[in-house]
């Protein structure tokens, strides 16, 4: 269960005030004198203080609470009002609040969980920036004609583990040589493919309730041509991040033979082996 209707909008307002108050104070502490903040290195924090864009806060999960739960007694929703479980419960989802990270894990710092907030200095304060679900995972952006392709989404929950959580991924069209199988979207291009928009939806129920999220992006075909002239793009077609190796002139010119100099991991010792 969660805030009270009744209570909610002035809850939130209060969460908006509290936020605004620890961001404007790194040394904030809790009634027991436990700092809010997960302090940075120095560095970093002086130059996070001279961003002018979004910025992250780290906050320790506990006397964050604590504090949040005074900051509600003494403006009139002490425990007997609003319980210490249902305040738990709507900062577990609150959208301001990033409690895992994109690979599904909780957010750490220096071995420690954590909640982070992303917040810009404003005129009147702060503005702080909410964390949506969305399907994350990285699509290879360049599909190599005769090479199979693939991508496996994943959906993102910044308050919430989905690794339990069945998704049904589909797309309202795809090119003959794509499809869908085992949560996978994966195909080999022919000579004729020609570049386009994908769109995916994942579809799941939560909480009794069914949800839909939706991603497109943009896939480049590489023609045979291309692919034939150098195999070695075939060796990078899945590695959306790292772009063909560029051939230098030297390349044909090495001799037929050339000196390797390998470190043997057992013995750590350096042999040379001749080969040509």
């Amino acid at each position: 269960s969660d805030i009270p209707s009744e209570y909610r909008a002035e809850v939130d307002r209060l969460f908006i005030q509290y936020l605004t108050r620890i961001c404007s104070n790194l040394d904030a502490t809790d009634n027991k004198g436990d700092p809010i903040h997960q302090q940075l290195m120095a560095k970093k924090m002086q130059k996070l203080d001279e961003s002018t864009d979004f910025r992250p806060f780290k906050f320790r999960i506990q006397a964050f609470t604590a504090a949040f739960l005074e900051e509600l007694s003494q403006n009139g929703y002490p425990e007997e009002k609003i319980p210490m479980k249902k305040v738990r419960n709507y900062l577990w989802r609150q959208p301001l609040i990033l409690r895992f990270n994109e690979d599904g894990k909780k957010a750490k710092s220096k071995g420690n969980h954590i909640w982070n907030v992303e917040a810009k200095k404003t005129a009147n304060g702060w503005e702080f920036r909410p964390f949506v679900r969305k399907i994350a995972g990285s699509p290879p952006p360049v599909a190599y004609c005769g090479i199979q392709w693939s991508w496996k989404p994943r959906v993102w929950d910044p308050q919430a583990c989905w690794h339990n959580i069945p998704v049904e991924y589909s797309s309202p069209s795809l090119p003959l040589w794509l499809s869908w199988k085992d949560d996978v979207l994966s195909g080999t291009p022919p000579p004729n493919a020609e570049s386009c928009e994908i769109t995916t939806h994942a579809k799941f129920t939560l909480d009794g309730q069914e949800g839909l999220l939706t991603r497109t992006f943009f896939l480049n075909i590489v023609p045979p041509a291309v692919v034939s002239a150098d195999p070695s793009f075939a060796a990078f077609a899945q590695r959306p991040s790292i772009v063909p190796p560029r051939r230098s002139v030297s390349d044909s010119t090495l001799p037929a033979w050339f000196v390797i100099v390998s470190i043997s991991a057992s013995s750590m010792f350096m042999r040379m082996r001749i080969v040509g």
